[in-house]
């Protein structure tokens, strides 16, 4: 069960050449959110230093905030990781003023007591950051590990800082509890880079759950281990950058002094960049594989820039010729087939160009660059984890992880929305990879409304069952993946919700007779919970909001009246029929809004309007702390 509780806070220490999966590892861990959408961390870096170098010089860190911040606010945290770094960093770092003051606040942090809201308080080092816990000497008298090169080096240091034996036990562990300090605090060492992986999970385990640790751990591609697994090692970069299997073939051959302990580093893929990438990818802001067409447009089938007046243009402009073929065009090629006729004896070639290109464009990009790979991540997502998150009943949640894809096979504009909703989850819950999949939920969504436009004409029993669930997941998906949360956007998420109710209410009867009947299924009497004191509180104000004012136009005041007596309807009829009433109400008054007062919340001159819509901005806020896809909207109502 998900502790409902604040976030944990978290705190990461960095100082010039720390080792970046040392940090970067938990860091990535913690921010990661589980199936729920729940953050469960809160976390912040924090160092001496406003830009932090790494070891290769590569990178430079800026943290969140200082030291005297971290400092000021020690009692606030529940974690504090402090990462390691090569042996010859501490022989500068530990006399300095800033280890030493360094080291005092890890006496400070371990002596604290865990606040009450969280009932806990962990002291995590990474890798050789073990030293810098030994210097300030709370490790005297504990088991204790850090790298294994370290080991020898970390017992010297406590012998040091406790001016004798320490009595602390290095054994060489993946990674150790070393106890609890009198205060309460919590120690753990991990022994080595990845290994700090290995804690964060087990730490995000005991304070999340098993279940919430074990999806994070799947969703960051990470196999969980034990204490006693032991890390392959690679070779020095000074003598070779080989693969894992090489490195573990050499490594019995190599000196105690050739093997450096340190995160797997692969051979780094040629990186081709230029500015020569197609127009739609650029306004899709993805990488353009620059063929032609490139990938990317081929995949989506619209028309590519770099094709200019190529031939796959030629071979459109004749797929749309009048053809005395009637026969309609088969599923692989009905947009961009050519239609059958008498050519000219001169064009042949071209034909044979147009037809080669066709069939570059409906298969070989998708077996070659890639993206398949990512739906493919996209579609395990959302049948693992995202489709559990819709709302309804548990019946209806089947319906969405196993017969929806399974009616998106046969209709892409569903399957598209199918994939949008699971980056957008996915975005929400690894904020790290946010906007890497906003960019796949948004190329999605594009093409998913595209598909909708072309089949809303042909709308009957045999489509509606793909068009109510697309038509379902594009209002969910416009809400997850606004540009920005602003009056305006929100505003053109209602015209869409207008337009949509179109969809959603013609295809309601034939739904309710077909197999996707449990999705629209009102709750029943035992599933409703007693509406809150909020929501009974909004009735009241949206009453209030109803009446006249002499300072409006006549016009106004009508469309005004009319639109907050259609929230109060909305609202009393969620109460009374749906267990998730603020989000039933908070998407349902949209679609019955009039065109004249949608005109009245756009030029936002009106101040009982922009009242009427600071109402509803508050129902959604309410509706957000239960709904992921909406939490982006918190504070809207702020800005009115």
């Amino acid at each position: 069960m998900l502790i409902k509780m604040a976030p944990f806070k978290v705190a990461v220490y960095l100082y010039p050449s720390a080792d970046i999966l040392d940090f970067s590892g938990p860091v990535e861990i913690y921010s990661m959110r589980p199936a729920s959408g729940e953050a469960i961390f809160e976390v912040r870096t924090f160092g001496h230093h406003d830009r932090i170098s790494s070891d290769s010089g590569t990178l430079v860190y800026v943290p969140n905030g200082t030291f005297e911040e971290l400092k000021a606010n020690i009692v606030d945290y529940d974690i504090l990781v402090i990462p390691g770094a090569q042996f010859d960093v501490f022989d500068k770092l530990l006399p300095s003023k800033e280890g030493k003051e360094l080291t005092a606040l890890l006496r400070q942090f371990t002596n604290t007591s865990p606040r009450k809201e969280a009932g806990t308080r962990i002291l995590q080092s990474v890798c050789t950051g073990a030293i810098i816990l030994a210097a300030s000497g709370i490790l005297a008298g504990r088991t204790t590990t850090t790298h294994h090169l370290g080991l020898d080096m970390l017992k010297t240091v406590a012998d040091e800082a406790a001016g004798g034996d320490s009595k602390v036990d290095v054994v060489k562990k993946r990674w150790v509890d070393a106890g609890t300090t009198e205060a309460g605090v919590r120690i753990i060492n991990a022994a080595g880079v990845t290994s700090g992986i290995d804690t964060s999970l087990w730490i995000y385990e005991q304070l999340a759950g098993k279940e919430q640790a074990d999806f994070v751990a799947e969703v960051a591609e990470f196999e969980r281990r034990s204490e006693a697994w032991v890390l392959a090692l690679r070779i020095d970069r000074q003598i070779a950058k080989p693969h894992r299997a090489l490195a573990l073939a050499l490594e019995p051959y190599l000196t105690q002094q050739q093997r450096v302990f340190a995160y797997l580093t692969m051979p780094r893929l040629g990186s081709k960049k230029s500015r020569h990438g197609c127009v739609q990818c650029k306004a899709r802001r993805v990488k353009c594989d620059e063929n032609r067409p490139c990938g990317a447009c081929a995949r989506y089938r619209v028309e590519c820039s770099l094709l200019s007046t190529s031939v796959l243009s030629r071979a459109h402009t004749v797929s749309q010729t009048p053809s005395t073929h009637t026969s309609s065009p088969s599923p692989e090629t009905n947009e961009l087939s050519v239609s059958p006729g008498p050519t000219p004896a001169e064009d042949v070639k071209y034909q044979q160009k147009a037809i080669h290109h066709y069939n570059s464009v409906t298969v070989l990009p998708e077996a070659t660059n890639g993206e398949w790979m990512q739906d493919l991540e996209l579609m395990h997502h959302y049948t693992a984890h995202a489709h559990m998150t819709m709302p309804g009943l548990e019946a209806a949640k089947q319906i969405w992880g196993f017969a929806v894809p399974q009616e998106g096979f046969k209709h892409p504009h569903l399957m598209h929305s199918i994939l949008s909703f699971s980056a957008n989850h996915l975005a929400y819950i690894n904020l790290s990879r946010a906007s890497y999949y906003h960019v796949l939920a948004s190329t999605h969504q594009s093409a998913a409304l595209t598909g909708l436009n072309g089949a809303l004409a042909d709308l009957g029993p045999a489509n509606c069952h793909a068009l109510f669930a697309s038509a379902s997941l594009t209002i969910m998906n416009a809400f997850a993946d606004a540009r920005t949360y602003s009056i305006e956007v929100l505003i053109e998420i209602f015209q869409l919700l207008r337009g949509m109710s179109f969809v959603l209410n013609t295809a309601v009867p034939w739904i309710e007779n077909g197999p996707f009947a449990p999705i629209i299924r009102l709750s029943g009497a035992d599933q409703l919970n007693k509406p809150s004191a909020l929501l009974s509180s909004f009735l009241v104000e949206i009453q209030a909001a109803s009446y006249p004012s002499p300072s409006e136009s006549a016009e106004s005041q009508a469309s005004r009246i009319k639109a907050a007596e259609q929230l109060r309807h909305a609202l009393q009829y969620s109460i009374d029929t749906s267990g998730h009433p603020a989000l039933r109400a908070a998407m349902t008054w949209p679609t019955t809004l009039e065109a004249d007062f949608l005109e009245l919340l756009k030029k936002g001159s009106d101040p009982k309007a922009r009242e009427l819509l600071k109402l509803y901005c508050r129902l959604l806020e309410f509706a957000s702390s239960e709904w992921w896809f909406i939490s982006g909207w918190r504070g809207i109502s702020s800005r009115i």
